[in-house]
């Protein structure tokens, strides 16, 4: 096929403009130490997967004694990551978005923006901060049903051990809950599968981008690779798909019935998704927007969440079944709480009726929660901020130049025993906040005490929808199901793990550059529990 004469000067411009950048620019000069792996082997594959060590090193020699150090990104081969000790948070944290920028880290961290993918935008952070924090208590009992719908048809009431995978499930569950969310139960079904094509097609695309392409010319992918195409195909399809909805919402935009009361309650005549609140969001700053505009927010939504929550959920479901005592202790706090639940029946099951009050109630897994999120964290850097217009000045005089990305340590301040006041800082304790007098510090929401949510106004803005979400989905499974670690190769099927080991069965985690997932191919065993025998309504056991 024959290159349009346009897009073969274009090329060729872009590539005397690239030779001629690396002749006479480089990236300002970072006056810190530079961190290497110590062995000489410092091969670019090594810092996929093995990041984690030089990041430790470095906390213990420089971020410990209030000292910045750098490293190489795994994302960027030109330009080293800078990682900040914590004196430097509240300043971070306070900086002007058009000095120290998280939208254009995330945009150059992910390069969405040259593939077709979704970018953030004050419609996405309002929707996210604003109206689905404001809704989730009208909400749950719709997240409650579709989780129902996903388990009790993906897991069978069996009475004896059987083997499953449990990721596939809880992304399932999850995406359901965010599809009900994010566009209606009319368009649940459809929009579910679409948007999970979505997101694995364009968080796989930049790894081809990147492989292939000079970042100078990452926007000739469009034309040439199948995965780039792949995402502009899904977001035409998504836009198809809700093109008369967002017609007809529009339509109705100038009608009195249409306008919320007082207290942003909702009228029975509105809806109440996200893709009414992107719509508000953009007319109130006299904008209408098109299909494709609502599409492209409503994934990034789903491309911030979808697989992050779901693997979180697996990480607290491995802790659990590796701290049985702690699991015992929840389960009865679950059966206390159910009690101030309403009831009704479901396919002819008995099922508890959990609004966002009762679920607060479940303190111990509230705190459980947290520290399983404290010991195995989804990333090992967080509070990440990009330079942008010009050379950034610290308070005590370090510069950093245009360009530049820095960070802070998740894992090292996680785990730090000097700070947490803890020689076993690294050791899962259930009941670690359970005891302190600060409530919020028990929740698995809160950013009181941590930055795994990031910090400031950028801390992620949809964590309490994730904490619900992830209550609802453990409140089924520890109430219906036992579960237990898939044997090793030579043990027996049917042996319990005994409670001598616990917290040691659970499967290593798998870092991904600076990522960290729980082990989403490591199999479980499932049956029906007993535990809920006074749910039961003739041979079926409680849903929820």
């Amino acid at each position: 096929m024959a290159i349009p004469a346009a897009l073969l000067a274009a090329i060729l411009g872009a590539a005397t403009w690239i030779l001629w950048r690396r002749c006479t620019s480089s990236p300002g000069r970072l006056d810190m130490p530079y961190l290497q792996f110590e062995d000489g082997d410092d091969s670019e594959g090594r810092y996929k997967t093995q990041s984690q060590s030089i990041i430790s090193r470095g906390y213990k020699e420089y971020l410990k004694h209030d000292k910045p150090f750098c490293m190489r990104n795994p994302l960027e081969k030109s330009r080293p990551i800078v990682i900040l000790p914590f004196k430097y948070l509240e300043e971070v944290r306070r900086a002007p978005e058009n000095r120290l920028s998280l939208p254009k880290h995330l945009e150059k961290n992910s390069i969405l923006n040259h593939i077709g993918g979704p970018e953030m935008s004050d419609e996405v952070i309002q929707a996210a901060k604003l109206n689905l924090n404001r809704a989730l208590d009208r909400l749950t009992e719709k997240l409650q049903e579709e989780c129902i719908a996903v388990f009790s048809q993906a897991l069978p009431s069996n009475h004896e051990w059987t083997q499953t995978h449990l990721y596939p499930l809880l992304l399932q569950a999850f995406s359901r809950m965010s599809a009900r969310v994010l566009v209606g139960p009319e368009l649940r079904d459809e929009w579910q599968k679409l948007s999970l094509g979505y997101v694995t097609t364009v968080l796989k695309a930049p790894g081809t981008v990147r492989a292939k392409y000079h970042p100078s010319l990452f926007w000739l992918a469009k034309y040439f690779e199948a995965e780039v195409k792949e995402v502009y195909k899904y977001r035409k399809q998504a836009a198809q798909l809700l093109e008369p909805t967002i017609r007809a919402r529009l339509a109705a935009a100038g009608s009195p019935s249409s306008s919320r009361t007082e207290g942003d309650q909702t009228t029975p005549d509105r809806p109440e998704d996200a893709i009414q609140w992107l719509l508000d969001a953009h007319l109130a700053k006299g904008r209408v927007p098109t299909p494709d505009d609502i599409v492209q927010n409503l994934f990034v939504l789903m491309t911030a969440s979808i697989h992050s929550t779901s693997a979180t959920a697996l990480s607290i479901l491995f802790d659990l079944m590796d701290y049985p005592e702690a699991l015992d202790s929840i389960r009865s706090e679950m059966a206390q709480v159910r009690q101030g639940c309403e009831k009704t029946m479901t396919d002819g099951v008995n099922t508890a009726i959990w609004t966002r009050q009762q679920l607060a109630k479940l303190v111990y897994l509230d705190s459980f929660m947290r520290e399983s999120m404290r010991v195995h964290s989804f990333t090992q850097l967080t509070v990440q901020r990009l330079v942008v217009s010009k050379p950034y000045t610290f308070k005590d005089g370090l510069t950093l130049p245009v360009g530049t990305t820095i960070s802070f340590t998740n894992n090292e301040y996680n785990l730090d025993p000097d700070l947490h006041h803890n020689p076993h800082a690294s050791v899962l304790d259930p009941k670690r906040y359970l005891d302190g007098k600060d409530k919020l510090k028990t929740h698995f929401a809160s950013t009181e005490d941590t930055i795994v949510w990031g910090s400031g106004s950028h801390a992620c803005p949809g964590r309490f929808f994730a904490q619900d979400a992830i209550k609802l989905m453990l409140v089924f499974l520890l109430r219906r199901y036992q579960f237990k670690f898939a044997p090793k190769e030579g043990e027996d099927k049917k042996g319990a793990v005994p409670a001598t080991e616990q917290g040691t069965q659970r499967p290593p985690d798998m870092p991904m550059n600076f990522n960290i997932v729980p082990n989403v191919m490591a199999p479980v065993m499932f049956k029906i529990g007993e535990r809920a025998a006074d749910d039961t309504v003739g041979a079926h056991v409680g849903y929820m």
